[in-house]
């Protein structure tokens, strides 16, 4: 009985989905890579300028950078299958179930994984 509740619940869930994505229509433009170097990105450095003074603690619970050498880090979360990890490479972890997706500030979010990735980016070239 309960699964039959579930099922039930799961198939308005996907058909309330399927007519949102309907009502959404097609893309408006498939992304395209851009031709700019970080350095020179427009819309990279106007997200940089905006969020530059914003806090961005509460994102750690989310994404945060780790050194290749963690200790009490299964070996599996830095090397799964057909990975190796150099030791002059960046580890991160995205904690998924962390994430409100309602409440969620997505550029904050998106400036937050720009700045740890950088981060570890100098922190490895050292």
């Amino acid at each position: 009985m309960e699964g039959d509740v579930s099922a039930i619940n799961g198939k308005r869930a996907w058909d309330g989905l399927c007519a949102l994505l309907v009502d959404l229509g097609a893309p408006l433009e498939v992304p395209r890579l851009s031709n700019f170097p970080t350095e020179q990105h427009p819309e990279y450095l106007d997200l940089l300028t905006r969020y530059v003074g914003r806090d961005t603690t509460p994102m750690d619970e989310i994404f945060v950078g780790v050194s290749n050498n963690v200790v009490g880090v299964p070996s599996l979360l830095l090397s799964p299958p057909d990975f190796s990890l150099q030791e002059d490479g960046a580890v991160f972890i995205l904690r998924l179930a962390k994430i409100n997706v309602e409440a969620l500030d997505i550029e904050l979010f998106m400036f937050h994984v720009f700045k740890v990735r950088s981060w570890n980016l100098i922190l490895c070239r050292n």
